[in-house]
């Protein structure tokens, strides 16, 4: 409850009017859909002028081409899956959508339902910036319901990840570490808890795509254990080739197989 109530208060910020067009808010020239490819958080969710109360929830937007996108997402306890197609810049036609079953408190599974009913029927999105903001939000609108949603970007760079679970070759098991991670274009800064990495690193936030290279890094001794947590994460790192986004969860691939995860802690600026 706490949660979703620190999220509803950060969501509130971003509230004014009934209307895509937010009061203080620019809309941007009308992007194609495929501008919008990549993860979003969801910030706000107003429906007749009444800003919902959220869970934990975002929205994967991926290009197949011709027109057409894979949406996927987070609910807040379920994920969901689906389709949609956008041949005009501004209109869109999402789902239908197929979704996990998972169960969770009674306020997040309300949301749910309202938020899985928002999605089936939004039928237009724009692209814009609030006043005194330089990002960029999605805005989606479901105009049956009288309802849209606006989501702020996610992204891997720019932000302390901090160590949460590591692949030890036959499983992922989750740890409490130190070890840290800050991303920029093409470099990584990653503390292992007890050494400091430069590493080089590529990003495509199109295709979620990641690969990290060699770089100089400090030779201090620690424990057993932080070196063994150390030497697992520098193999795991290097054999990544892409990653997710889900809230503040930073889960790193080898195709199929999931290597680290991380969560997010801050903003670095």
């Amino acid at each position: 409850m706490k949660k979703v109530l620190l999220i509803l208060a950060a969501a509130l910020v971003f509230a004014s009017c009934n209307s895509t067009k937010v009061e203080g808010g620019k809309m941007e020239k009308n992007q194609k859909l495929s501008y919008c490819i990549g993860n979003w958080q969801l910030v706000l969710l107003m429906k007749d002028g009444v800003a919902q109360t959220l869970a934990n929830a975002d929205l994967t937007i991926a290009d197949k081409g011709g027109g057409n996108f894979d949406m996927s997402g987070f609910m807040g306890a379920n994920r969901f899956m689906g389709g949609a197609s956008s041949k005009v810049a501004g209109q869109i036609k999402a789902g239908p959508f197929a979704s996990t079953r998972r169960g969770a408190s009674q306020e997040i599974m309300e949301f749910e339902t309202l938020f899985s009913q928002f999605l089936n029927g939004i039928d237009s999105y724009s692209v814009e910036k609030l006043d005194g903001h330089a990002f960029e939000t999605l805005v989606l609108k479901n105009s049956a319901m009288n309802a849209y949603a606006r989501f702020s970007k996610n992204s891997i760079f720019d932000t302390l990840w901090k160590l949460n679970a590591i692949n030890e070759g036959n499983a992922v098991t989750s740890l409490s570490s130190s070890a840290t991670m800050t991303l920029e274009k093409n470099s990584a800064s990653v503390f292992t808890g007890i050494n400091q990495a430069n590493l080089g690193v590529k990003v495509d936030e199109g295709k979620s795509q990641i690969a990290f290279s060699d770089g100089p890094m400090t030779r201090a001794a620690g424990s057993e254990e932080d070196m063994r947590t150390e030497s697992l994460l520098m193999q795991n790192l290097f054999k990544t080739n892409h990653y997710s986004l889900s809230g503040g969860s930073l889960s790193l691939y080898d195709g199929e197989t999931l290597l680290l995860e991380f969560e997010r802690q801050d903003w670095v600026r």
